[in-house]
């Protein structure tokens, strides 16, 4: 009886440790499949947001150019009123195809969000916009009327156009921004929960810890994979992709933080704006990629030149901008002399062996009280536009 009892209570033990192994089966199963699914997830959210990064990339950059664009339309316009010169209408001439091809372009990009759609059909209506009046305005000079177009650059319409169009870029760049930022988050969300579902495989068993380390370490990939995307798209956002220095938008905001730190110290702080002399000219005769050769010498050789502490930026096209800090006019003119006949010292060999030799113009303007970014860039750049206008190869001082 008790022998039967015994055998009882084994068969009885034996069964529930089959049932209990059958169980383990099949939730280690449930777990493996809950990993690969996670993994899945976590690989289609990483493709998600890689996409998404590559979009916000091409979207932000087509609104710097088109803010660019604008920008030299306005400056081949204004040129052309204080010259006289047909040749200082090429910046007009050339922005003007671009800017409307960006715009368009810009349009194809935000076709599937109605709220960034309808910005870009404003800013692509608000350049025509630009456009329109700036050629009214150079048509009223060239009939004689002087008076007439100077009164239309003085009322301030072409100002607030452009500050138009600059809000509504910044719309659609918050929109890109804020779209990008949510994309990351559930990226993360899903690699967190992934590398959690992870360390649960690996308290199961011994047996299972080379599986769960595999796993941890895929995760962990993913998400060194996601911190070095998010990486290369802050660092593609400030910088300029053809020399490495920081692009307009991240030099302006450079510059802002000059000032607040110039007028909270009270110290000197100088902007530097550089001018590639002929550079037309090295484009129609060489070629475009002998054009980015020369860029970029200028853009190593600035950076060579000026010291640790200055921020040396890429406006576009042939123009650069440096911010000086904690600068007194004299050494920053000697700072700029020494870029200056650096660059005229040396050369660029392009492909086809030609030796190119570059000469810079520069316009220095020095922190005044009360001077704000656009102000000090308009003296900088007035300087820049005597340099070029009497006789290129020189730096001058701003008025």
């Amino acid at each position: 009886m008790w022998l039967m009892g015994a055998v009882a209570r084994k068969s009885r033990s034996s069964s529930w440790r089959g049932h209990a192994l059958i169980a383990c089966v099949l939730g280690l199963a449930l777990l493996l499949a809950g990993a690969s699914w996670f993994a899945t997830g976590a690989a289609a959210e990483r493709e998600r947001a890689e996409a998404s990064r590559n979009h916000a990339i091409e979207v932000l950059q087509t609104a710097s150019e088109i803010e660019i664009a604008a920008l030299n339309a306005v400056r081949g316009e204004r040129g052309f009123l204080l010259t006289d010169n047909p040749v200082f209408l090429q910046p007009m001439t050339d922005a003007v195809p671009r800017g409307r091809r960006l715009t368009a372009h810009l349009r194809h990009l935000v076709a599937d969000s109605p709220q960034q759609a309808a910005h870009a059909d404003l800013v692509e209506a608000e350049f025509n916009a630009l456009v329109s009046r700036l050629e009214g305005i150079v048509a009223l000079h060239r009939a004689g009327q002087r008076s007439a177009a100077l009164e239309r650059v003085k009322d301030g319409e072409g100002r607030a156009a452009i500050q138009a169009i600059v809000a509504d870029l910044k719309q659609i760049e918050r929109h890109e921004n804020a779209l990008l930022d949510r994309r990351s988050r559930l990226a993360r969300d899903r690699a967190r929960d992934s590398q959690l579902y992870q360390y649960l495989l690996t308290g199961i068993g011994l047996g299972l810890m080379v599986l769960a380390g595999f796993a941890v370490l895929a995760v962990r990939r993913a998400v060194a994979e996601e911190a070095k995307t998010r990486n290369e798209l802050r660092r593609r956002a400030m910088t300029d992709e053809l020399t490495g220095l920081t692009n307009r938008r991240e030099f302006m905001a450079s510059l802002e933080r000059a000032l607040a730190a110039s007028r909270r110290n009270r110290r000197p702080l100088a902007l530097a704006i550089l001018d590639i002399d002929h550079f037309k000219r090295v484009n129609d005769t060489y070629g475009h990629p002998a054009g980015d050769a020369v860029i970029r010498t200028v853009a190593k050789m600035a950076i060579e030149v000026m010291r640790g502490q200055d921020t040396v930026g890429r406006l576009g096209g042939e123009e650069f901008a440096i911010v000086l800090p904690d600068c007194s006019v004299a050494d920053a003119y000697a700072a700029c002399e020494r870029l200056r006949m650096a660059v005229r010292g040396s050369g660029v060999e392009v492909a086809d062996g030609h030796n190119i030799s570059v000469t810079l113009s520069t316009g220095i303007a020095t922190y005044v009280s009360g001077d704000d970014a656009e102000s000090m860039i308009a003296r900088a750049d007035a300087a820049l536009y005597e340099a070029k206008h009497g006789g290129r190869d020189q730096v001058l001082l701003a008025a």
